[in-house]
């Protein structure tokens, strides 16, 4: 048996998987994918977090495209490729 508490909802709020998430210092990063398919490093401040998803306060943009697997081994400025979900 489990359970779930709410602490709070946070009326569109941008989140990201939680494996989009690179530990950097005491933060956090994303990668960031532009138009052109090439990852750039963001630094992100996070907030409420769930066992799936986190709310990402400051750093990125409802509608950006984020890394999420294989994010860990992403060096800034390398090519990605994308699929759909």
């Amino acid at each position: 048996m489990f359970g779930r508490i709410v602490t709070g909802a946070h009326a569109n709020a941008v989140t990201v998987p939680i494996e989009a998430l690179v530990p950097e210092g005491e933060g956090f990063r994303v990668y960031v994918v532009d138009s052109a398919g090439i990852a750039h490093a963001r630094p992100v401040t996070v907030g409420a977090r769930t066992e799936a998803r986190a709310e990402i306060v400051s750093g990125l943009s409802a509608g950006e495209t984020v890394v999420t697997t294989g994010a860990y081994g992403v060096t800034d400025s390398a090519k990605i490729g994308t699929k759909s979900p």
